[in-house]
């Protein structure tokens, strides 16, 4: 595996307080969903940091083996990484974000422990911080870092826990960044941010949309539950 030229090339100068040089104003973080792929449009932008997580690599890869990602981040406990995840979390080139009880981990030569409690210092005078998924761990870092815009690639959830629990955290995080001056950036077709009409002013299309949103989901949901599917 190879760095791409436009990496960031991140410093870190103290893998147990996460201390590192950062140099670049924005960053693009990277889910799983449809528009993950989206993130190659900065791929030689060298104004942008790229961050990946899990095993989302082949979101960051590209002519095989050229890694376009500058952090990566894993924040399971580390019983619950596979045979595959250790090959990467192993291999990995760049920093990697591990919970703050997996660090140090010899099996993880870039291995950085997740500065939890200065990121939840850092709010906990306005707020009280809830954390219900990687990416929100992952936008609170880049808020706490002063990156002027950050990106969300890939944020279109699925499954129950991931639109019930997940969504809201990405949102809570999402808008605690805008609300302080960060620029989002998330692609046109993502559904993350998308509610196309306002409640009330336009009650009826609003209405009706939100009630077939909510059904559609429910079918999804529901599909796997039926009889047929469990045959």
């Amino acid at each position: 595996m190879t760095l791409a030229p436009n990496n960031a090339h991140v410093h870190v100068t103290d893998a147990a307080t996460a201390t590192l040089t950062r140099t670049r104003p924005h960053v693009a973080i990277v889910a799983f969903g449809p528009t993950a792929d989206r993130v190659s449009l900065f791929r030689d932008d060298p104004d942008w940091e790229i961050w990946g997580m899990n095993d989302g690599h082949r979101h960051v890869l590209y002519q095989g083996d050229v890694l376009r990602a500058d952090r990566w981040f894993e924040l399971h406990e580390m019983h619950a990484q596979d045979e595959s995840d250790w090959r990467w979390l192993g291999s990995c080139p760049v920093p990697v974000y591990v919970p703050p009880h997996a660090y140090p981990d010899p099996r993880i030569p870039h291995a950085v422990r997740y500065p939890i409690e200065r990121i939840e210092a850092t709010y906990a005078a306005a707020l009280q911080p809830f954390w219900a998924c990687s990416f929100s761990y992952m936008i609170a870092l880049a808020l706490a870092e002063g990156f002027e815009t950050i990106g969300l690639f890939g944020f279109e959830f699925g499954s129950p826990r991931e639109w019930i629990v997940e969504r809201a955290n990405v949102l809570f995080w999402a808008g605690l960044a805008a609300g302080r001056g960060v620029t989002l950036v998330v692609p046109p077709e993502s559904t993350l941010f998308r509610h196309p009409y306002r409640y009330g002013i336009e009650y009826d299309p609003e209405a009706v949309w939100t009630d077939r949103r909510v059904a559609g989901l429910l079918h999804t949901w529901m599909a796997p539950l039926t009889p047929r599917a469990r045959g």
